[in-house]
Protein backbone atom coordinates (compact mmCIF):
# COMPACT_ATOMS: atom_id res chain seq x y z
CA UNK A 1 0.00 0.00 0.00
CA UNK A 2 1.51 3.31 -1.11
CA UNK A 3 0.66 6.81 0.06
CA UNK A 4 1.88 10.38 -0.02
CA UNK A 5 1.40 13.36 2.26
CA UNK A 6 2.13 17.05 1.58
CA UNK A 7 5.10 18.38 3.54
CA UNK A 8 7.91 16.55 5.23
CA UNK A 9 6.37 15.77 8.61
CA UNK A 10 5.67 12.07 9.19
CA UNK A 11 2.05 11.09 9.79
CA UNK A 12 0.73 10.38 13.26
CA UNK A 13 1.64 6.80 14.08
CA UNK A 14 -1.11 4.89 15.76
CA UNK A 15 -1.55 1.21 16.49
CA UNK A 16 -1.70 -0.73 13.25
CA UNK A 17 -0.24 2.04 11.07
CA UNK A 18 3.50 1.60 10.86
CA UNK A 19 5.19 2.30 7.53
CA UNK A 20 8.15 0.28 6.22
CA UNK A 21 9.82 2.82 4.01
CA UNK A 22 9.61 6.54 3.27
CA UNK A 23 11.30 9.32 1.32
CA UNK A 24 10.77 13.02 0.65
CA UNK A 25 10.40 14.32 -2.93
CA UNK A 26 9.01 17.47 -4.53
CA UNK A 27 7.15 18.69 -1.44
CA UNK A 28 5.64 15.30 -0.55
CA UNK A 29 6.48 12.60 1.91
CA UNK A 30 6.04 9.21 0.19
CA UNK A 31 5.31 6.19 2.39
CA UNK A 32 5.10 2.44 1.90
CA UNK A 33 2.91 0.48 4.32
CA UNK A 34 2.47 -3.26 4.85
CA UNK A 35 -0.77 -4.52 3.33
CA UNK A 36 -2.12 -5.32 6.80
CA UNK A 37 -1.56 -1.79 8.15
CA UNK A 38 -4.24 0.88 8.48
CA UNK A 39 -2.64 4.20 7.47
CA UNK A 40 -3.56 7.62 8.83
CA UNK A 41 -6.53 9.45 7.25
CA UNK A 42 -4.30 12.39 6.30
CA UNK A 43 -2.55 10.33 3.59
CA UNK A 44 -3.34 10.24 -0.13
CA UNK A 45 -3.33 6.76 -1.67
CA UNK A 46 -1.10 6.42 -4.75
CA UNK A 47 -0.07 3.60 -7.06
CA UNK A 48 3.09 1.58 -6.67
CA UNK A 49 4.27 3.04 -9.99
CA UNK A 50 3.99 6.63 -8.68
CA UNK A 51 5.85 5.58 -5.54
CA UNK A 52 8.66 3.91 -7.53
CA UNK A 53 8.97 6.68 -10.16
CA UNK A 54 9.67 9.36 -7.55
CA UNK A 55 11.90 7.20 -5.38
CA UNK A 56 15.47 8.54 -5.30
CA UNK A 57 18.26 6.32 -6.57
CA UNK A 58 20.80 5.53 -3.87
CA UNK A 59 23.78 3.65 -5.27
CA UNK A 60 25.22 0.73 -3.38
CA UNK A 61 28.51 1.56 -1.68
CA UNK A 62 31.62 0.29 -3.40
CA UNK A 63 33.08 -2.78 -1.70
CA UNK A 64 36.39 -2.06 0.04
CA UNK A 65 39.60 -3.02 -1.70
CA UNK A 66 40.61 -6.50 -0.56
CA UNK A 67 43.68 -6.58 1.67
CA UNK A 68 46.60 -8.59 0.28
CA UNK A 69 47.29 -11.85 2.03
CA UNK A 70 50.58 -12.49 3.81
CA UNK A 71 51.58 -14.90 1.03
CA UNK A 72 50.88 -12.26 -1.65
CA UNK A 73 53.03 -9.74 0.24
CA UNK A 74 55.88 -12.26 0.51
CA UNK A 75 55.64 -13.09 -3.21
CA UNK A 76 55.76 -9.38 -4.08
CA UNK A 77 58.82 -8.87 -1.87
CA UNK A 78 60.56 -11.87 -3.46
CA UNK A 79 59.87 -10.57 -6.97
CA UNK A 80 61.18 -7.13 -6.01
CA UNK A 81 64.34 -8.68 -4.55
CA UNK A 82 64.85 -10.77 -7.71
CA UNK A 83 64.49 -7.67 -9.86
CA UNK A 84 67.05 -5.81 -7.74
CA UNK A 85 69.50 -8.74 -7.93
CA UNK A 86 69.14 -8.91 -11.73
CA UNK A 87 69.66 -5.16 -11.98
CA UNK A 88 72.84 -5.32 -9.87
CA UNK A 89 74.12 -8.30 -11.86
CA UNK A 90 73.61 -6.33 -15.09
CA UNK A 91 75.66 -3.44 -13.64
CA UNK A 92 78.44 -5.86 -12.64
CA UNK A 93 78.41 -7.46 -16.11
CA UNK A 94 78.69 -4.04 -17.77
CA UNK A 95 81.63 -3.06 -15.52
CA UNK A 96 83.44 -6.35 -16.23
CA UNK A 97 82.87 -5.91 -19.95
CA UNK A 98 84.43 -2.42 -19.82
CA UNK A 99 87.44 -3.72 -17.88
CA UNK A 100 87.98 -6.54 -20.37
CA UNK A 101 87.72 -4.15 -23.30
CA UNK A 102 90.21 -1.78 -21.66
CA UNK A 103 92.63 -4.66 -21.07
CA UNK A 104 92.32 -5.62 -24.73
CA UNK A 105 93.09 -2.01 -25.68
CA UNK A 106 89.83 -1.51 -27.50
Amino acid sequence: MYYKKPGNEPPVVKAGSVYEESYFHDGYLFLKYCTSNVPSEELIEITQEEYEVNKPFIPEPEPPEPEPTEQEILQAEMLLNQQQIISKQTEIDMTLAELLLNQQGV
